[in-house]
């Protein structure tokens, strides 16, 4: 059987290398309970943007500022952010499944982190 931990913590929101230290310390904590996989929401980083459906007024100064934030924030991949992912997953010995918004396409990718063995 694998034990697997679902993270149920809030990002540090549009704060991409304040959430990718969270997701170290989450992901070290989930391993010393026994799990082996650590899966974190849809666009834990850098946070889910609510406001873009219904709510976007998209000539809106303020909105273009958040959206700027929001892309500033974003994860490339590869990345030092991806790298701070691959070793806590490494030295947790786990695997890890975190979802993002990338910022070249503002669009959700999905990356799995295997840990060497």
């Amino acid at each position: 059987m694998v034990r697997v931990a679902a993270v149920q913590a809030a990002p540090v929101f549009l704060d991409r290398d304040a959430t990718v230290a969270k997701a170290a310390g989450l992901i070290a904590e989930a391993a010393a309970n026994g799990a082996r996989l650590v899966a974190f929401p849809e666009t834990w980083i850098p946070g889910y943007p609510g406001w873009i459906f219904g709510a976007a007024g998209w000539d809106d100064a303020a909105q273009k500022r958040v959206f700027g934030r929001l892309n500033a924030n974003s994860v490339e991949v590869p990345s030092p952010a991806v790298d701070e992912l691959c070793r806590a997953a490494k030295e947790a010995g786990v695997i890890v499944a975190e979802s993002n918004i990338g910022a070249a396409t503002l669009a959700a990718d999905m990356a799995l982190r295997l840990a060497p063995h």
